[in-house]
């Protein structure tokens, strides 16, 4: 037997669910687009690692202090381009290497 709009044996969703469903709705997509457009949290390589690359970088974190200001333009970029713009984390890492 079909039930007709507005009788009494059809039970309605109250506001307030809809209210709930609809803010759960909007923190999970925000959650999800953080984690989605954040980037990844900087992960250094291990001290030990003996590659060009991985020496040359501590060399010049020795060299400026692991301040990125004091390196000429050339080796900013050169920086930059082989630590996918964490340059500066890394200068700063690997200019103390005790800590």
């Amino acid at each position: 037997m079909a039930v007709k709009p507005g009788s009494p044996g059809k039970s309605q969703v109250s506001p307030g669910v809809i209210a709930i469903a609809v803010i759960v709705l909007v923190l999970f997509v925000g959650w999800m687009a953080y984690h989605s457009f954040a980037g990844p949290k900087i992960t250094f390589a291990p001290d030990n690692v003996d590659s060009p690359i991985a020496n040359w970088i501590r060399d010049k974190a020795r060299e400026s202090g692991g301040d990125i200001s004091k390196l000429n333009p050339a080796d900013v970029q050169k920086l930059q381009t082989v630590t996918q713009g964490k340059g500066e984390a890394f200068l700063k890492k690997y200019a103390h290497p005790s800590q």
